[in-house]
């Protein structure tokens, strides 16, 4: 298969700089995506850790404040660490994301079984 330009009438075709493309996923990144959606589980982990003892303070009489402070910490944390990932590259965003997504999924599973509730 023809991998340079196909120039057709001055206009760039389809298979231009298909050697780029082709070069994207290396071991390079599957190390990345997988040193990332390792951090985005690690997140999720500490994230919900975090949420149930907030539920747990918002729940107990008179402890407005200290829930109130774990509930802002919480998402300031989870923000700043997305932010991060996201300044390092798409790759990095997406793969933290995905991991997150993935431990997010586990814990809603989780409490279902823990209700008696089939997902």
């Amino acid at each position: 298969m023809e991998r340079g330009a196909i120039v057709r009438r001055g206009k760039r075709r389809l298979l231009d700089r298909l050697e780029v493309d082709e070069s994207i996923v290396t071991a390079g990144a599957l190390v990345i995506i997988l040193a990332y959606a390792a951090l985005g589980a690690l997140l999720a982990a500490g994230y919900f850790q975090a949420l149930g003892w907030n539920v747990h303070l918002y729940a107990k009489d008179g402890a407005a404040w200290p829930a109130l402070i774990v509930h802002v910490g919480r998402l300031v944390v989870i923000a700043g660490a997305l932010t991060i990932c996201a300044r390092q590259g798409g790759l990095p965003l997406i793969s933290t994301l995905a991991g997150f997504q993935i431990m997010r999924t586990a814990a809603i599973r989780r409490q279902l079984q823990a209700f008696g509730a089939t997902p």
